[in-house]
């Protein structure tokens, strides 16, 4: 199914039959199916599936609303909520404070736009999106060499930075 397919699926079948949408101002609706228009023509499926993101989370019940996980590729970092903070998983455990020098609170704040449902559903599928390169360059991320800085507090305070090259991006859904 090609970007645009999956567009007439979300226009035609999802907005109509979600009462939710209703109470969501109708211009902006249509200003975001104009976002995942011009994506899909140009065949930007990232750019796609980010705005497929924010037209879903518009009504913000949490019920309608796309993870990406099966269709992009991100860093090679398992990033989870855990409390107040975003941690990494592995080798480079500790809690995230900020990705290409925005602290992680601010790029939060920025991701909601993109993110359905209460607070705790944001908290658990928002870590994917400061993963997802070109969900940090929406996100105002800056991008240095083709890799992103990541700066961590480990348990024992040190925060030392970890920079992963864009190249090596895996499936998210292998994390």
């Amino acid at each position: 199914m090609s970007l645009t397919d999956d567009l007439v699926q979300i226009r035609d079948r999802v907005l109509p039959n979600d009462p939710s949408f209703r109470r969501v101002d109708g211009a902006l609706i249509e200003s975001c199916i104009a976002d995942c228009h011009r994506s899909a023509s140009k065949g930007a499926r990232d750019a796609f599936l980010l705005s497929a993101m924010r037209l879903l989370a518009l009504p913000g019940n949490g019920h309608t609303r796309l993870i990406p996980n099966d269709a992009i590729s991100v860093l090679p970092l398992r990033l989870v909520s855990a409390g107040r903070g975003v941690h990494v998983v592995g080798a480079s455990r500790g809690e995230v404070i900020a990705v290409g020098g925005v602290p992680v609170a601010e790029l939060e704040e920025r991701a909601e736009v993109y993110l359905a449902g209460t607070r705790q559903r944001m908290r658990v599928i928002g870590p994917i999106l400061l993963a997802w390169p070109a969900a940090l360059a929406q996100l105002g991320v800056p991008s240095v060499g083709g890799a992103t800085e990541y700066r961590v507090r480990r348990k024992d305070g040190q925060v030392p930075s970890l920079t992963l090259a864009h190249d090596d991006v895996v499936p998210a859904s292998t994390l």
